[in-house]
């Protein structure tokens, strides 16, 4: 199978059980769980832009992971293995890196110290 169609169909796939899932603020569990999926969903989007080289779309999904994930260790404590693993704030710092933009990608790395949990 063509990779694009696999990773388009994944993203699709990732995307649809975010919306369906958890989607009520008042039933705090299911919700940040679907606060971390849709995180995972800006990180995996932003990941593709980077490998496509569409720099403002991967910096326009960064900013969202990146603001999902300040605003849940704001409310709850990290229980997900990917945040505990790896933060969107490190990824961010990490591709990066990959440009250049080390300030920036020391900002990114510092911020993960917060959110990445005990």
């Amino acid at each position: 199978a063509d990779a694009r169609a696999i990773i388009d169909e994944t993203k699709a796939r990732m995307s649809a059980i975010t919306d369906e899932y958890g989607t009520d603020p008042n039933d705090p569990t299911p919700y940040y769980e679907h606060l971390i999926n849709k995180m995972h969903v800006h990180m995996v989007n932003a990941v593709d832009f980077f490998a496509q080289s569409q720099m403002i779309e991967f910096h326009e999904e960064m900013q969202m992971a990146t603001e999902i994930e300040d605003e849940s260790v704001k409310k709850w404590t990290v229980d997900s293995h990917t945040m505990l693993f790896l933060s969107a704030h490190e990824l961010y710092g990490y591709l990066l890196l990959n440009q250049g933009d080390n300030n920036l990608a020391l900002k990114h790395f510092i911020a993960s110290d917060s959110t990445e949990g005990p």
